[in-house]
């Protein structure tokens, strides 16, 4: 299903927008998941950094280090390898990439994703019914103590959106830009 460009991605930075610039020039396969995702979906919330998942393959980490190396950041030797390690996060800038996510397989995220446009990209981000288990996974996790209340949140949202309620904090939404982005 293919998603007009919205609200969700008025917020992203400069450098994060580089980033799926190069991802699309080189054809990374990926998915927003986090907070873009849950602003995809139609809960408005802060949001600072850019979660992404990619499809583990050599040719997808090849991509990868392709289009970071056109990118201001520094060295990329172990990219590949390091992209190909489960459960590993690779953090640039506000970007973070994951190469695997706690109870998905990549190919079962891309095909309940939902295709957006972003200025002139494409982007796949997570769909509602797993952006709801990924919720309750992190929830059960033991290493996201600080945004429990975030993903508490996240969670009665979706569940609110599910039944097709309204959610008192997005109804009336303003997107409020981050000190990050006017600074």
């Amino acid at each position: 299903m293919h998603q007009p460009a919205n609200q969700a991605f008025e917020s992203l930075l400069p450098k994060q927008m580089s980033v799926l610039r190069a991802f699309g020039e080189q054809g990374v396969e990926f998915t927003i998941v986090g907070g873009y995702a849950m602003r995809c979906i139609g809960h408005l919330r802060l949001t600072h950094d850019l979660d992404i998942v990619i499809k583990q393959s050599n040719e997808n980490a090849a991509r990868i280090r392709r289009s970071f190396e056109k990118l201001p950041h520094g060295g990329t030797a172990a990219l590949e390898e390091f992209l190909l390690l489960p459960q590993k996060k690779l953090a640039w800038y506000s970007v973070e990439l994951f190469s695997t996510m706690r109870g998905f397989l990549y190919a079962e995220i891309e095909k309940e994703s939902l295709l957006h446009q972003v200025q002139e990209l494409h982007v796949r981000t997570m769909s509602l019914a797993h952006m709801k288990r990924a919720k309750k996974l992190a929830l059960s996790a033991p290493d996201r103590h600080e945004k429990k209340a975030i993903d508490k949140t996240d969670l009665a949202f979706l569940r609110a959106k599910k039944r097709g309620l309204r959610f008192p904090s997005s109804e009336h939404a303003e997107v409020i830009p981050l000190v990050s982005d006017v600074l």
